[in-house]
């Protein structure tokens, strides 16, 4: 396996078309690692677990994460990602990320996701 972090960033974020977050964080990460999500603040692995299993049970179809750029410098990774994912509720939810993620010994360490928190509750809640 790579200890590359650019490269787990970016195999980390295109997990997270195919399986929930708290199983990619907890394939990619470790015990230790840390979320933060904009209009969430610091995520709790209750919460992480609450929230992936939200996700999955909306889910009409497979969601699909697409990478659109990675920049690296040392261990701290900038990704700029799109998901797409039918909905139950007949919406698409199609955000765009920004993620900061830091890789410490080839594992995530720290997580950052900014998305636009107004079509999370737009797509899921109205």
């Amino acid at each position: 396996m790579t200890t590359d972090p650019k490269h787990i960033a970016r195999s980390f974020v295109e997990a997270l078309g195919s399986e929930p977050l708290d199983s990619a964080i907890a394939r990619f990460g470790n015990e230790d690692t840390t979320l933060w999500i904009a209009g969430m603040g610091m995520v709790s692995p209750p919460q992480l677990a609450a929230m992936s299993a939200a996700l999955v049970d909306a889910a009409a179809g497979p969601a699909t994460m697409i990478v659109h750029d990675v920049i690296a410098d040392g261990d701290k990774v900038a990704v700029e990602a799109e998901s797409h994912m039918p909905l139950k509720n007949s919406k698409i939810y199609n955000n765009k990320y920004h993620f900061k993620i830091v890789v410490r010994d080839g594992r995530l360490s720290e997580i950052k996701e900014y998305g636009d928190t107004k079509h999370v509750a737009d797509t899921f809640h109205s």
